[in-house]
């Protein structure tokens, strides 16, 4: 019995281990992204990084990426499918990170991919 038991709690196990290697995957890439170093978030790009999950201020990875500067995080994340429209705690779409940075090369990516022009955060601001 005590075999069926575990078996029985394995899954559980695997959900919980995979939770907790997404999370610090997560945490390395958006500090790699918000660095704008290619080098060390782009392997992250092929592990279990999950594009759509947000840290507690709505940030995601390509919120992070567009703020930091590296074009090639910016289309890694594309690839992958990242939201281009997710707001974070202020309103504030991947676009309008990347404007008041300076990152006009990304700017250019994210409108090349339907990026809003005309989306306004909390003080009624559009990204450009």
């Amino acid at each position: 019995r005590a075999a069926r038991s575990e078996e029985a709690e394995a899954p559980v196990q695997d959900d919980e281990n995979h939770a907790e290697v997404a999370k610090e995957a997560m945490a390395k890439f958006m500090n790699a992204a918000l660095a704008g170093d290619a080098v060390s978030g782009e392997p992250l790009l092929r592990g279990p990084l999950a594009v759509h999950d947000a840290d507690i201020w709505g940030c995601t990875a390509l919120h992070a990426a567009a703020k930091g500067g590296s074009l090639r995080l910016v289309q890694g994340l594309l690839e992958r499918g990242a939201g281009l429209h997710v707001m974070d705690a202020w309103d504030e779409m991947p676009l309008h990170l990347a404007a008041r940075a300076g990152n006009t090369d990304i700017c250019d990516e994210l409108l090349a991919h339907g990026a809003l022009v005309d989306a306004v955060n909390t003080q009624d601001w559009t990204p450009l």
